[in-house]
Protein backbone atom coordinates (compact mmCIF):
# COMPACT_ATOMS: atom_id res chain seq x y z
CA UNK A 1 0.00 0.00 0.00
CA UNK A 2 2.81 2.56 0.55
CA UNK A 3 4.51 1.59 -2.29
CA UNK A 4 1.12 2.41 -4.28
CA UNK A 5 1.06 5.98 -2.26
CA UNK A 6 4.45 6.45 -3.33
CA UNK A 7 4.20 5.76 -7.13
CA UNK A 8 0.76 7.99 -7.15
CA UNK A 9 3.23 10.69 -5.58
CA UNK A 10 5.67 10.31 -8.08
CA UNK A 11 3.22 10.29 -11.33
CA UNK A 12 1.28 13.35 -9.79
CA UNK A 13 4.82 15.55 -9.13
CA UNK A 14 5.74 14.16 -12.61
CA UNK A 15 2.34 15.55 -14.39
CA UNK A 16 2.41 18.48 -12.81
CA UNK A 17 6.23 19.20 -14.26
CA UNK A 18 4.67 18.54 -17.65
CA UNK A 19 2.30 21.22 -17.48
CA UNK A 20 5.36 23.90 -16.25
CA UNK A 21 7.54 23.71 -19.45
CA UNK A 22 9.09 27.12 -20.73
CA UNK A 23 10.12 27.07 -23.99
CA UNK A 24 13.05 28.68 -24.99
CA UNK A 25 14.96 29.74 -28.00
CA UNK A 26 14.62 32.55 -31.02
CA UNK A 27 11.17 34.21 -31.81
CA UNK A 28 9.79 35.04 -35.39
CA UNK A 29 11.00 38.47 -34.78
CA UNK A 30 14.23 37.56 -34.72
CA UNK A 31 14.39 36.15 -38.21
CA UNK A 32 15.53 37.90 -41.17
CA UNK A 33 13.52 39.17 -43.97
CA UNK A 34 12.37 37.37 -47.09
CA UNK A 35 14.27 37.46 -50.10
CA UNK A 36 12.57 38.27 -53.42
CA UNK A 37 10.22 35.33 -54.67
CA UNK A 38 10.14 33.73 -51.08
CA UNK A 39 7.26 33.12 -49.13
CA UNK A 40 7.56 31.88 -45.62
CA UNK A 41 5.41 28.95 -44.07
CA UNK A 42 4.67 28.86 -40.19
CA UNK A 43 3.81 25.84 -38.11
CA UNK A 44 2.90 26.35 -34.30
CA UNK A 45 1.89 24.67 -31.76
CA UNK A 46 -0.05 26.94 -28.66
CA UNK A 47 1.33 27.08 -25.71
CA UNK A 48 -0.49 24.44 -22.46
CA UNK A 49 -0.05 21.46 -20.94
CA UNK A 50 2.49 19.18 -23.39
CA UNK A 51 1.84 16.37 -20.35
CA UNK A 52 5.05 13.99 -19.29
CA UNK A 53 6.10 13.08 -22.94
CA UNK A 54 5.48 16.35 -24.80
CA UNK A 55 7.03 14.36 -27.93
CA UNK A 56 7.53 16.94 -31.07
CA UNK A 57 5.61 16.45 -33.89
CA UNK A 58 8.05 16.30 -37.18
CA UNK A 59 5.72 17.95 -39.54
CA UNK A 60 6.73 18.24 -43.48
CA UNK A 61 6.56 20.62 -46.09
CA UNK A 62 6.64 18.94 -49.22
CA UNK A 63 8.02 15.83 -48.59
CA UNK A 64 11.29 17.46 -46.21
CA UNK A 65 11.46 17.72 -42.68
CA UNK A 66 9.44 21.35 -41.43
CA UNK A 67 10.46 20.99 -37.55
CA UNK A 68 10.10 18.86 -34.89
CA UNK A 69 7.57 21.11 -33.06
CA UNK A 70 6.34 20.86 -29.63
CA UNK A 71 4.17 22.84 -27.23
CA UNK A 72 4.16 26.33 -27.34
CA UNK A 73 6.94 26.32 -30.09
CA UNK A 74 7.03 26.63 -33.74
CA UNK A 75 8.13 25.86 -37.08
CA UNK A 76 9.47 27.75 -40.18
CA UNK A 77 10.93 27.81 -43.56
CA UNK A 78 10.86 30.04 -46.62
CA UNK A 79 10.50 28.71 -50.23
CA UNK A 80 9.72 29.59 -53.31
CA UNK A 81 5.86 30.52 -54.30
CA UNK A 82 3.68 28.41 -55.56
CA UNK A 83 2.08 25.05 -54.35
CA UNK A 84 2.65 23.50 -50.91
CA UNK A 85 1.84 20.44 -49.40
CA UNK A 86 2.15 20.67 -45.46
CA UNK A 87 2.12 16.98 -43.59
CA UNK A 88 1.91 14.85 -40.40
CA UNK A 89 2.21 11.33 -39.72
CA UNK A 90 1.23 10.11 -36.43
CA UNK A 91 2.72 6.48 -35.99
CA UNK A 92 -0.61 5.40 -34.58
CA UNK A 93 -2.61 6.16 -37.63
CA UNK A 94 -1.76 5.26 -41.26
CA UNK A 95 -3.24 8.30 -42.67
CA UNK A 96 -0.99 11.14 -42.80
CA UNK A 97 -2.60 14.52 -42.49
CA UNK A 98 -1.96 16.84 -45.06
CA UNK A 99 -2.84 20.17 -46.18
CA UNK A 100 -2.16 21.60 -49.88
CA UNK A 101 -2.02 25.42 -50.06
CA UNK A 102 -0.65 27.97 -52.41
CA UNK A 103 1.79 30.71 -51.37
CA UNK A 104 2.06 34.35 -52.91
CA UNK A 105 5.86 36.17 -52.46
CA UNK A 106 6.10 38.04 -49.93
CA UNK A 107 3.88 36.45 -47.69
CA UNK A 108 3.91 34.47 -44.29
CA UNK A 109 1.41 31.78 -44.14
CA UNK A 110 0.23 30.68 -40.17
CA UNK A 111 -0.87 27.76 -39.85
CA UNK A 112 -1.65 25.80 -36.48
CA UNK A 113 -1.12 22.02 -36.20
CA UNK A 114 -4.14 20.40 -33.67
CA UNK A 115 -5.77 17.37 -33.19
CA UNK A 116 -9.35 17.50 -34.92
CA UNK A 117 -12.22 15.41 -33.88
CA UNK A 118 -11.15 12.35 -35.26
CA UNK A 119 -8.01 11.95 -33.40
CA UNK A 120 -9.76 13.44 -30.40
CA UNK A 121 -12.49 10.06 -30.98
CA UNK A 122 -9.85 7.53 -31.01
CA UNK A 123 -7.65 9.33 -28.07
CA UNK A 124 -10.89 8.57 -25.87
CA UNK A 125 -11.35 5.29 -27.48
CA UNK A 126 -7.71 4.16 -26.56
CA UNK A 127 -7.79 5.84 -23.23
CA UNK A 128 -11.19 4.28 -22.15
CA UNK A 129 -10.71 0.59 -23.20
CA UNK A 130 -7.30 0.33 -24.15
CA UNK A 131 -5.09 -1.53 -27.11
CA UNK A 132 -8.85 -2.83 -28.03
CA UNK A 133 -10.21 0.77 -27.72
CA UNK A 134 -7.53 1.97 -29.87
CA UNK A 135 -7.83 -0.37 -32.42
CA UNK A 136 -11.52 -0.30 -32.68
CA UNK A 137 -11.71 3.40 -33.25
CA UNK A 138 -8.64 3.63 -35.27
CA UNK A 139 -10.62 1.09 -37.63
CA UNK A 140 -13.69 3.08 -37.41
CA UNK A 141 -11.92 6.56 -38.04
CA UNK A 142 -10.06 5.26 -41.41
CA UNK A 143 -13.44 4.12 -42.93
CA UNK A 144 -15.05 7.33 -41.98
CA UNK A 145 -13.45 9.39 -44.41
CA UNK A 146 -9.68 9.94 -45.64
CA UNK A 147 -8.16 12.57 -43.42
CA UNK A 148 -6.01 11.95 -40.94
CA UNK A 149 -6.02 12.80 -37.22
CA UNK A 150 -4.65 16.34 -37.21
CA UNK A 151 -5.57 19.29 -39.25
CA UNK A 152 -3.57 22.19 -40.55
CA UNK A 153 -5.49 25.41 -39.12
CA UNK A 154 -4.95 28.60 -41.34
CA UNK A 155 -3.98 31.36 -39.42
CA UNK A 156 -4.36 35.37 -40.80
CA UNK A 157 -1.22 36.85 -41.03
CA UNK A 158 -1.98 39.44 -38.30
CA UNK A 159 -3.08 37.39 -35.62
CA UNK A 160 -0.16 34.83 -36.48
CA UNK A 161 2.49 37.07 -35.78
CA UNK A 162 0.93 37.80 -32.23
CA UNK A 163 0.50 34.27 -31.50
CA UNK A 164 3.95 33.91 -32.61
CA UNK A 165 5.54 36.65 -30.50
CA UNK A 166 4.61 34.47 -27.28
CA UNK A 167 6.39 30.91 -28.93
CA UNK A 168 9.45 29.84 -29.19
CA UNK A 169 11.51 28.45 -32.10
CA UNK A 170 11.73 24.54 -31.94
CA UNK A 171 14.98 23.02 -32.06
CA UNK A 172 15.99 21.45 -35.00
Amino acid sequence: MKTGRILLCFLAAAALAGCAVAREGATLTSVGPLRPGQARVVVFRPPGNGGLLDVGWAVRLDGAPLGNIKTGTFAYVDRSAGHHQLSFSDANFPRPSLFDFDAAPGRTYVFRIEMNEKGRMILAGSVSAGLAGLVVTSAIGAASDDRGIYDFIPVDEATGHEILAQLRLAPP
